[in-house]
């Protein structure tokens, strides 16, 4: 079949060369669309073929931009039997919006190249795109695809489709040279070069998850904070770090709370930080608030005068937001975490505490709770590193007679609802208040995710102060001869 000299001249117009194109597409003349070979005819006719048989035809005018297919044609890609070619199984498939592009590419020594039949669509997604269904079980076996569609709007909505059907992990966007839209464009002002370089620059799809090292950033560096006021043990064994998780755990009524709500006092006293408490077992107003007073005064309640009590309500107003459900809320963990997200938005909160995670519901609807449970501590982790704040949970551990007796310490796969507390978190602690010997306190480290920086796991003991609502270091030999005496 031949190429009459008006579309040899628009062809040649173009950058491509001649003997390629009869070569490599079978492009030949007619008079009109649908109409027989004819060496004299204005029209270019543009065979689509599938395992060497012709399935449809694209027309083209070569005089002015007018364009026609076969009635019922098979809309698949243009050259589409070099996508289960075995000889070209190791090259990438390069897929184009239009037949002169995929020409120019051809022309420019590349040969695993294709077009989609129907140009793009004006909105993403609502085009059907039945030569990718008809070509998947080819396609899918292409492990590199480079998409090089206008560089427009309607070709950036082709990219986005071509990407979502083939998927983004195997698929590269070109990236084309200064004024060019298309690699037609590219090879008509920089020749084959410019074609080349346009696909051999293409780019993967951007996606989260997979990096290479130099496009991981720097982890801020832990900057450890030491509570310096509850002996040296606890200076020595618990770090509060930002973007990072605690937990705290231990029974009922022996100490936990109160020993976070002293942390929660000395972190404003020495770093000068807001918290973002959810104290959901204090009354704000008649156990909360009276606690700080006393904690930021240093004398006890009875002692406190009304200047006094001033001060430290100043205070605690400068520092502290408490997150509260209404009546009619029950508190869920996207509840809560919204809450917290906004005192970190608006009160520039760099600490958040939730005391106890039994009070959050955490809406099961017949889920496995070991699941939910840990789908949510992962949410709580991505919170504290994504917003850099600390966040401590107090969580109680499950029955005794289940775990060993009271007289156990609870670790963090003691924790009622699932052993995750203790795989998620950075920090884990529990406090049991002796059982006999008023105001001594045991805390046991059990998870310190970076020992070197946020101090070792053990055990050691504290002295509790009633009047002042503070602990204060006692050394570990000392503790045991109190217990001894009272035994």
């Amino acid at each position: 079949m031949q190429i009459s000299d008006s579309v040899a001249k628009f062809l040649e117009e173009r950058g491509f060369d001649l003997e390629t194109v009869a070569l490599k597409t079978g492009i030949y003349s007619v008079s009109r669309p649908g109409g027989d070979p004819d060496a004299n005819g204005d029209w270019m006719a543009i065979p689509f073929v599938k395992r060497g048989k012709v399935v449809n035809r694209k027309y083209r005018s070569a005089r002015e931009k007018k364009f026609s297919q076969d009635a019922g044609g098979s809309q698949i890609f243009f050259n589409r039997d070099v996508i289960a070619d075995p000889t070209l199984k190791d090259f990438p498939l390069i897929i184009t919006e239009g037949e002169m592009d995929a020409i120019a590419a051809i022309c420019s020594g590349f040969s695993r190249v294709v077009s989609v039949p129907g140009g793009a669509p004006a909105e993403v997604g609502t085009a059907k795109h039945e030569c990718v269904d008809e070509a998947w079980n080819d396609l899918k076996d292409v492990s590199e695809i480079i998409i090089a569609t206008d560089n427009d709007e309607p070709g950036t909505n082709l990219r986005d489709d071509l990407v979502g059907r083939l998927g983004p992990a195997r698929c590269k966007i070109v990236r084309y040279p200064r004024g060019c839209k298309d690699l037609n464009d590219a090879l008509m002002s920089y020749g084959v070069r410019g074609v080349r370089e346009s696909i051999e620059r293409a780019q993967y799809v951007p996606t989260d998850g997979v990096y290479i090292l130099d496009d991981i950033p720097e982890s801020p560096p832990l900057a450890p904070v030491r509570v310096d006021t509850m002996g040296d043990d606890f200076y020595k064994h618990i770090a509060i770090c930002k973007g990072q998780v605690s937990f705290w755990t231990g029974w009922a009524n022996r100490g936990k709370t109160t020993v976070l709500k002293q942390v929660m006092v000395d972190l404003v006293r020495q770093r000068f930080w807001r918290i973002g408490a959810a104290m959901f077992e204090d009354d704000i107003r008649r156990t909360l608030v009276p606690d700080l007073e006393v904690l930021y005064s240093g004398k006890p309640h009875k002692q406190l005068k009304n200047d006094d009590r001033l001060e430290a309500q100043s205070w605690i107003k400068d520092h502290f937001r408490f997150i509260v459900p209404s009546d009619d809320t029950q508190a869920t963990v996207p509840w809560f975490l919204e809450r917290a997200e906004e005192c970190i938005y608006r009160h520039n909160c760099e600490m958040i505490i939730l005391d106890p995670w039994t009070e959050i519901d955490l809406e099961l609807n017949g889920r496995s709770e070991n699941e939910v449970v840990k789908n949510y501590l992962s949410a709580f982790t991505r919170f504290a590193k994504r917003f850099n704040v600390h966040v401590a949970i107090i969580a109680h551990p499950r029955k005794p007679p289940e775990i060993g007796g009271s007289k156990k310490l609870p670790t963090g796969y003691d924790i009622s609802g699932s052993a995750h507390f203790f795989n998620k978190c950075h920090l884990g602690v529990t406090i049991q208040s002796h059982e006999t010997v008023d105001g001594l306190t045991e805390v046991k480290v059990w998870k310190s995710k970076f020992k070197d920086i946020m101090g070792p796991t053990g055990s050691f003991y504290m002295l509790f102060d009633q009047p002042t609502k503070r602990f204060s270091g006692v050394h570990k030999s000392t503790a045991i001869k109190m217990v001894e005496a009272a035994a």
